[in-house]
This record gives structure tokens, C-alpha cells and sequence, in this order.
């Protein structure tokens, strides 16, 4: 009988350049080792920001933040054009419970509209913030 386990360990590295504060995009696998217990480890896969993002937006539909909520919005609209095409986004509200204004999609032009129909809205009583990011976090396991 012959038995093996083998574990894929995932690093995230950044490294950034000393003298002008910038990340490094000439990164290349030769450049980097990796130890664990004092011994070398073998690089098995290399990527540059290659897998996408699913990202949840989450807007506080309270009263106390409606003066903002504009802003916000603006804000989370531009942040849209940063993403790849690839990544993924879905839109909730939250006050005393989460809810799903929009499922996660690629199309940014939906993503905007669920956006605009979020800063819209209004929910009385307190923001439950706990919970809405336990709700947001069911919604990226699915």
C-alpha cells in the first residue's frame, strides 16, 4: 500500500520598492524563496493578481447615514473601474438586517444600477453592523 498527502500552501507577497514606496511588478518566481522551518520550499504556482475578486458592497441604510450615502455611493461607483473584468460584485443594504439589493455579477453597469437604487433607500431603527457582515459573509461562501 502506498500513501502520500501533499498540501498547497497559498502566499500572498507584495513586495515594494524601498526608495519610491511602489509595488514591485517585475516580480518573477526566481526572485523569491520561500522557507518554512528553516527549509526551502518549492514555488509550485506563480501568479500576478490573475484570480478574480468577489466583493460585497455593503451601504448602511440608517438615517443617520443618508447625508452620506451619496457620497458613498459615488465613491463605490469609481471604485467599480479599478476592478478587473473578471472580478465579481454584489450590492447589500443593512439596518437591522442584511439584505441582497443585487447578486454578485461581472456587469458593472448593473452593479451601478443596484448602487443607485441602494443610495435611494431608507430603513428606520439601528444599524446592525455584526450581523450585516455575518450575512455578507454567507452571501461570498455560496
Amino acid at each position: 500500500m502506498f500513501r502520500t498527502t501533499t498540501e498547497l500552501v497559498l502566499l500572498d507577497v507584495q513586495v515594494i520598492h524601498k526608495k519610491t514606496a511602489t509595488s514591485t511588478a517585475a516580480l518573477r518566481p526566481k526572485d523569491l524563496q520561500v522557507f518554512e522551518n528553516g527549509r526551502p520550499q518549492k514555488i509550485t504556482f506563480f501568479s500576478r493578481d490573475e484570480l478574480p475578486l468577489s466583493i460585497a458592497m455593503m451601504f448602511d441604510m440608517t438615517a443617520t447615514s443618508q447625508a452620506v450615502l451619496k457620497g458613498l455611493a459615488d465613491g463605490a461607483r469609481s471604485a467599480l473601474t479599478q476592478l478587473k473584468p473578471s472580478d465579481e460584485v454584489a450590492v447589500m443594504v443593512y439596518a437591522a438586517h442584511g439584505r441582497v439589493i443585487d447578486g454578485f455579477t461581472t456587469d458593472r453597469e448593473r452593479t451601478v444600477a443596484a448602487i443607485e437604487r441602494a443610495a435611494g433607500e431608507n430603513e428606520p431603527g439601528g444599524a446592525f453592523f455584526n450581523e450585516a457582515v455575518w450575512e455578507a459573509a454567507e452571501l461570498l461562501s455560496n
